[in-house]
């Protein structure tokens, strides 16, 4: 396999192992640190009500629309910080997940402790209650029924504590 990656701008051939350009060892199986989410992926039967409630209430913008063969919304793709959120068509509802539960179950945003009061009213405002608070933590349905939370849990005192 022949790998090209760009130096200075203009393409270069590169070696025929990946892992030598994340200078690693191969000799031990090991994988390089990953620190950033590229997507998450979100199934949904109405994608544009849903991407329309994640746009409209915690200010994602859309970056691409795709379309099927006939035409048809296939998904709705929004930034989310440095990574994208998908929302694609489906056509099976998900049952209901509380609690925690197989495989991706939560999507959470982060807050401070006054967004959060605020955010909670104007969900709550427009039919999205919160269903569950913790300390840091409070909990809702999206219109299809996916579970997410807004939370202002203090996980970089957890960051400063593992670098450090």
């Amino acid at each position: 396999m022949l790998l090209v990656h760009r130096i200075y701008g203009r393409a270069a051939a590169g070696p025929k192992d990946p892992s030598v350009l994340m200078n690693r060892d191969t000799s031990r199986n090991s994988v390089p640190p990953i620190s950033v989410l590229h997507h998450l992926a979100l199934g949904a039967i109405d994608v544009a009500r849903v991407a329309g409630f994640y746009s409209d209430n915690f200010g994602l913008p859309e970056v691409s629309r795709k379309v099927d063969e006939a035409g048809e919304l296939r998904a709705i793709w929004l930034k989310l910080g440095g990574s994208i959120l998908m929302v694609e068509r489906t056509t099976r509802r998900r049952r209901p997940v509380d609690g925690v539960d197989a495989g991706l179950f939560l999507l959470a945003f982060r807050v401070d402790t006054v967004q959060r009061i605020e955010v909670e009213q104007r969900l709550s405002e427009l039919g999205y209650p919160v269903e569950s608070r913790t300390e840091h933590s409070s909990y809702f349905r999206d219109p299809e029924g996916n579970r997410f939370a807004i939370s202002h849990y203090p996980i970089d005192a957890l960051r400063a504590e593992h670098e450090g």
